[in-house]
């Protein structure tokens, strides 16, 4: 509902400066929206695509997440049907089949809740990297606009077009800046937020699978999930 409501105010801010036709640039918007496509093709790893897409669309949706009740009633029954969005469930019953040791179940729970949010931010990381580059790019496309507009001042047809043809150049870096400012880099943020969400969940989970693990009495495994 927030992100729904930010662009809402956005373009009602945006409209309120003036008639929309004045920032119309359809060639600054090719190379600076194209170009920021072209560059997170070149950072992001084909591997990793899919899951850049996946995540960067995740943010119009709610987190998936263990609930407290998924996770009580896992301390009463290990084998109790529970919400496993993150595998690691699915994780500790493979352990608990083969019989591993604490310390080693306890790592390797960590390693798998680690590699998880690696990944995730490994995504994040690229959108804040990419949103350093729009403002690049709507500078390059002011400069060919300002090239093409002095190539022009000796015809003097053009000298009445000056003041419209340097808008359009303008306009570039415009959009280089509201791609950057109003969308790369609040997504990254939010995406982070969500991020910090799922690491307080992921911890949780990990700290009552172990004490399952440990066999810790049922009161000191509700007192360890609800202080995390």
């Amino acid at each position: 509902m927030t992100l729904i409501l930010g662009i809402i105010a956005a373009a009602i801010l945006f409209l309120g400066q003036g008639s929309i036709v004045q920032f119309v640039n359809v060639h600054g918007f090719m190379l600076v929206f194209g170009g920021t496509g072209c560059i997170i093709l070149l950072m992001t790893p084909e591997s990793s695509m899919k899951h850049f897409l996946k995540l960067t669309m995740s943010i119009y949706k709610d987190d998936p997440r263990i609930t407290k009740h998924d996770l009580i009633a896992l301390m009463k029954n290990r084998n109790a049907e529970v919400k496993d969005p993150y595998g690691l469930v699915t994780q500790a019953r493979d352990l608990w089949e083969l019989g591993f040791g604490d310390e080693e179940f306890e790592q390797v729970i960590t390693d798998q809740a680690e590699s998880i949010l690696n990944r995730n931010m490994a995504v994040i990381s690229i959108l804040k990297n990419v949103g350093k580059y729009p403002p690049a790019l709507g500078m390059v496309g002011t400069v060919m606009g300002m090239i093409q507009l002095f190539s022009g001042l000796g015809v003097a047809a053009n000298q009445s077009q000056i003041g419209v043809q340097l808008a359009l150049s303008m306009t570039a870096t415009f959009y280089g800046l509201l791609l950057s400012n109003f969308i790369l880099l609040p997504f990254a943020d939010r995406l982070e937020v969500k991020e910090e969400r799922r690491r307080a969940n992921l911890e949780r989970t990990v700290k009552v699978l172990v004490a399952i693990q440990k066999k810790q009495p049922s009161l000191i495994s509700e007192r360890i999930l609800y202080a995390a």
